[in-house]
């Protein structure tokens, strides 16, 4: 059986900022490596027989420090990034809050009803994550198998 370990990026600029970051770029904070450090040490008695990361900036610094003791190359995958939030992306939360409350409401509380003109439904997301995880599973045949993504990605796996 494959074992697979979902694992979340460190806190970001973005994060401590309260800004919506989606597919656009960010970078690990202090706190951020520090987490991703922490994450380090507990992994370390753990034998991965694949890791995979998103090619997030975020994600793979956050691949970079937890798994640096991991003996095999990391596959970076597309498929594997946050989910896209259109024009949502690079506000602060406080800002969408203010300006598209149903839409914030249903993004946080109600995601099947999540609708931005532009921006990935959350049946979308889905529908990629599944096809990502199914395709890992694939190549990936009774291995432990771990991979570095983003929260609303996890939570829709």
């Amino acid at each position: 059986m494959t074992t697979l370990h979902l694992i979340r990026h460190g806190e970001t600029n973005w994060n401590a900022e309260g800004r919506i970051q989606g597919q656009m770029e960010s970078v690990l904070t202090e706190l951020g490596q520090q987490q991703a450090a922490e994450l380090q040490q507990r992994l370390l008695d753990y034998k991965f027989d694949r890791v995979y990361s998103s090619s997030s900036t975020r994600a793979r610094q956050t691949t970079a420090i937890a798994l640096n003791h991991h003996p095999h190359p990391v596959t970076y995958r597309d498929d594997l990034r946050e989910i896209y939030l259109a024009r949502w992306e690079g506000f602060l939360y406080a800002e969408i809050e203010a300006s598209d409350p149903k839409a914030i409401h249903a993004f946080r509380n109600e995601p099947h009803k999540f609708d931005v003109e532009g921006a990935e439904t959350f049946h979308a997301l889905q529908q990629r994550a599944l096809a990502a995880v199914e395709a890992i599973i694939g190549e990936s045949h009774g291995q432990e198998v771990a991979i570095i993504s983003h929260g609303a990605w996890i939570k829709s796996v």
